[in-house]
């Protein structure tokens, strides 16, 4: 679904019809809000559909339930769009899936 929705967007432009979305930039940094019930110990952050993972942005210190943080992005390329894997302290993962953070630069970690 996410790759045709980028290949409709695509196709618009080729046919020389106006674009829907305007041009947008990534921030330097992004806001991170745990929104879920235990720390999130490791936090990576990837271009969509890239194969690789990256590293670890919360090496500094984890982040408990509840609490929020910004981390640096200026080094992602790419795009806006981007997917993000946590690991919590008990050891429970998830991802998260083509999230814009050019419209909006938050994370929320339900």
């Amino acid at each position: 679904m996410r790759r045709f929705c980028r290949i409709a967007v695509l196709a618009a432009a080729a046919a020389g019809l106006p674009a829907a979305v305007p041009a947008q930039a990534l921030p330097d940094s992004v806001e991170i809000q745990n929104r879920r019930s235990a720390t999130i110990e490791d936090l990576r952050v990837s271009p969509d559909f890239e194969s690789s993972w990256g590293y670890n942005r919360l090496r500094a210190a984890p982040l408990a339930p509840g609490a929020s943080a910004r981390i640096p992005v200026e080094d992602l390329h790419g795009g806006c769009y981007f997917d993000v894997k946590v690991r919590q302290n008990d050891g429970a993962e998830a991802e998260y899936w083509s999230l814009n953070l050019c419209s909006r630069p938050v994370i929320d970690l339900d």
